[in-house]
């Protein structure tokens, strides 16, 4: 490891002995150069079996893409060391007892690249757990199998994943985690940052800071810094350092009105260079649509419009008619229901039963009326189909909520023109065919300027990036309850903070329409 170019902090996560350790990996500290260095180390160094090392994600192309890259730097065409997510990692250790696999052949058939299963995640974890908690000797017999654990992004674990990792730990744990509680943003999917907290608590973990930033200008580093600082329950006690040292553009400004404001973003777009890479964040779905159509030169989006009104009753037929998972994805976006995506892997997905999954949650209700207007649609006309998905599932509402007054103008005449296009139709399937319309007709967009929720951009980095809307009830939202969910407002806001590598502006309005809006608490210390 002698000509490794890593910094003093990396370079202790990689080359650390045997025992558990907690990584607390910031924004653009390298985290995925440790952990495929660290793979490195250990068969070179420490030889350890390529089989015995199990490496955790939490997304498959996460997977992929770190056995790739591990690939590239061992210089080697194959591995034996396994990479994959929780689902599909805990969904072959099902299948190995299950099917009363020989024992003796384990490694030809628990080794190597895990692809996701096409199952039900929440079916998995509970199952995986129960077969565990019954079978404790199967537990142990896993933990003799993979002694060697590494898991990134360990911030966004639940509970559930959680408790099946410790009961797969080998006694003289070697788990070697990698996260950082300041970017923990999914509670709504169930994760829990301060697990992190338990696990180093319980396991007695070596806690080991990568202090440097190789992504952030100092400046974005000191104001991110200010924000996330005021959350109580964190595990990094030291400021990240900038690697070099750049300075970059910080602007928060406040502007009268929503026109104010976005010819300031026009201008910023405009004046970006061509090979810059620019990002507009923003909270929710619902602002996405609206941002898009700053854009294109002339300021208006009237064909991106065409193609998103048209490809969105598009998708309401024809989900009455198949079933597919591409429309209904669609429909849960505008209908604002959030069901992971990672539930709909059936080919033919039958809203009732996930309904009946989710009776009890608030968008449990609109689930059982969906299924009724589905059941409902695929018996009318073209033209009454169309003006049920407008009036009775509400479309036109949907345009109202999420649409300024220039382009719910520039509807009218599309919807229009669907409407009467209709009554021409023979039959649904034709007014699928009518309304087609490519997506790269519709995502007419630069391609250097990407337009995505908070959410969205974890994990990737843009030149520049800028946060619209930074205002009270939307940033944070006026729905939070408690301090836990206001606190991952906070870090939801931190994270989108810290995508940029050279600029970052913040905008926020005083006043839309009537009324008086207040700048977001978390830019308050900038104003």
């Amino acid at each position: 490891m002698k000509d490794l170019k890593a910094d003093e902090y990396q370079l202790k996560a990689i080359t650390y002995g045997n025992g558990p350790v907690c990584v607390l990996a910031g924004p653009g500290s390298g985290k995925t150069f440790v952990i495929t260095h660290r793979i490195l180390y250990l068969i070179n160094t420490l030889k350890i079996p390529q089989n015995k090392i199990l490496v955790i994600t939490f997304t498959r192309n996460a997977a992929h893409s770190m056995r790739s890259r591990y690939l590239r730097i061992s210089g080697m065409n194959d591995s034996f060391v396994t990479f994959g997510t929780f689902h599909s990692v805990y969904l072959r250790f099902l299948k190995f007892f299950g099917n009363d696999i020989n024992l003796q052949n384990e490694n030809t058939y628990l080794n190597g690249l895990i692809d996701e299963p096409e199952f039900d995640f929440d079916k998995i974890l509970t199952d995986c757990y129960d077969m565990f908690n019954a079978h404790p000797e199967r537990a142990e017999y896993i933990a003799s199998l993979f002694p060697y654990i590494l898991v990134d992004e360990f911030q966004d674990i639940n509970p559930l994943e959680a408790s099946i990792l410790k009961l797969i730990i080998n006694k003289n744990s070697n788990l070697f985690i990698v996260g950082d509680d300041d970017q923990s943003i999914y509670g709504f999917r169930g994760a829990d940052g301060l697990i992190m907290k338990r696990f180093i608590n319980e396991f007695k973990m070596e806690v080991i800071g990568l202090k440097y930033n190789y992504r952030n200008p100092y400046r974005i580093i000191d104001s991110s810094q200010k924000v996330i600082s005021l959350n109580r329950e964190r595990l990094k006690s030291f400021k990240p350092v900038s690697f070099a040292r750049k300075n970059g553009i910080f602007f928060v400004k406040l502007f009268e009105d929503e026109l104010s404001e976005n010819r300031y973003i026009k201008e910023i777009l405009k004046n970006t260079k061509e090979n810059e890479k620019t990002a507009i964040l923003l909270r929710t779905n619902r602002e996405v649509t609206h941002y898009k159509r700053l854009l294109s030169d002339n300021g208006s989006n009237k064909e991106d419009l065409n193609g998103k009104i048209s490809n969105d009753i598009r998708a309401y037929i024809s989900f009455s008619l198949d079933h597919d998972r591409k429309s209904l994805i669609r429909i849960l976006k505008n209908e604002e229901i959030n069901i992971p995506h990672t539930v709909l892997t059936d080919s033919d997905i039958k809203l009732e039963d996930l309904a009946f999954k989710y009776v009890g949650k608030p968008f449990g209700n609109k689930l059982y009326s969906l299924n009724k207007n589905m059941n409902a649609l695929k018996d009318l006309s073209p033209y009454a189909a169309v003006l049920y998905i407008l009036k009775v599932i509400g479309y036109e509402r949907f345009l109202i909520k999420t649409y300024i007054k220039d382009e719910l103008n520039e509807s009218l005449p599309i919807i229009k023109n669907i409407t009467e296009s209709s009554k021409e139709c023979t039959s649904l399937k034709d007014l699928l065919n009518r309304l087609y319309v490519s997506e790269e007709d519709e995502k007419k967009n630069s391609p250097n300027i990407c337009i995505l929720t908070y959410h969205a951009s974890k994990g990737l980095e843009f030149d520049n990036v800028i946060l619209p809307d930074v205002n009270e009830g939307k940033v944070p939202q006026i729905n939070i309850d408690n301090d836990k969910n206001f606190e991952e407002e906070r870090r939801l806001f931190y994270v989108a903070m810290t995508r940029t590598v050279k600029n970052l502006y913040i905008t926020a309005i005083k006043n839309e329409g009537n009324r008086i809006l207040l700048p977001s608490r978390f830019i308050k210390p900038f104003i």
